[in-house]
């Protein structure tokens, strides 16, 4: 199984000021595969704003956004357009600058702005509120001659098995619903943590989904907290006893506070030596165990021992 979902970059990600061309220049330098921005007509100028404002004075112009991007090789824009009847002008724009097939296009369009956008060379990606209510929103695309449907989370969830490689997904933030959707193979996520995103991606390497499928059967009923924890540290699978202590899928296991500290940890001498480690500490017992077949995985147990459960 390999990951190619894409990361964006939400307009205002990492706090970064939204659809400010500084913001712009940061988020475009962060590795992710595309960023958003939300784009009005003011003053008959294309710009970037999210509410609708008096004037354009002030405003960032789609053109220079346009510019930044084109410095990244590869990078996309994903231009979620606030108002209808704006296609005409953004596919003007972005075919004068040689941009076209790197302008992905979502928000307010109809029909006819739909058309006019793919002979442009631009893509679209549906949203579901644009579609009559009840209406599967992959056959709804499909009716409309599109493959990606752009949608939350809540719309998305029934559709994740079905098809998830025709899903843009909006605003995931959490670590746990990103792993979800990296796992399931999104064709792309939209997030303001794009960071941590782009690491949870590279963290999830081919056979991953096996291996977190069998942690479940193993240890999802132990009383104790069990984690399935990859060689950078990063939580990808948790039971329900871990998740309450805070170590959700996701999570840099490091960074999830503990009664100790971390002091005493031996997983990095599990990794090094292939072999089960364990040690008792203030009356908790913790192990951390190879997942077989899989040196850069192990299982990491915490409970507490019989006799610090004695009254």
């Amino acid at each position: 199984m390999t990951f190619s979902t894409m990361i964006t970059a939400h307009a205002g990600a990492e706090n970064t000021p939204a659809n400010a061309l500084s913001g712009i220049r940061t988020l475009c330098a962060l590795g992710a595969d595309a960023i958003e921005v939300d784009v009005r007509e003011v003053d008959g100028q294309l710009v970037l704003t999210h509410d609708a404002p008096v004037s354009a004075r002030g405003l960032t112009l789609l053109e220079d956004a346009l510019v930044e991007v084109q410095k990244q090789e590869c990078l996309k824009i994903n231009c979620d357009l606030k108002d209808f009847g704006l296609t005409r002008s953004v596919a003007a724009l972005a075919v004068s600058l040689g941009m076209a097939d790197r302008v992905v296009l979502t928000g307010d369009l109809d029909d006819a702005e739909i058309a006019l956008a793919r002979e442009a060379g631009m893509d679209v990606w549906l949203n579901s509120s644009l579609l009559p209510e009840g209406t599967d929103p992959l056959d709804g695309a499909a009716e409309k001659g599109l493959s990606i449907a752009n949608l939350d989370l809540k719309t998305a969830s029934p559709l994740l098995e079905r098809a998830p490689e025709r899903l843009s997904i909006w605003t995931i933030n959490d670590p746990a619903d990103l792993v979800r959707l990296l796992r399931a193979g999104v064709r792309n996520i939209t997030t303001r943590a794009p960071i941590q995103a782009l690491k949870l991606r590279d963290a999830l390497q081919p056979g991953d989904s096996e291996a977190i499928a069998q942690f479940h059967r193993d240890w999802d009923a132990f009383p104790g907290s069990a984690r399935l924890i990859d060689a950078r540290h990063i939580v990808l699978a948790a039971n329900e006893a871990a998740r309450r202590a805070g170590f959700a899928e996701g999570a840099l296991c490091s960074a999830v506070p503990t009664a100790n500290r971390h002091r005493d940890c031996l997983m990095p001498r599990a990794f090094a030596s292939g072999r089960g480690e364990g040690n008792v500490t203030s009356g908790m017992m913790r192990y951390w165990l190879p997942v077989a077949g899989r040196p850069d995985l192990v299982v990491h147990l915490s409970f507490q021992s019989p006799a610090a459960q004695k009254p």
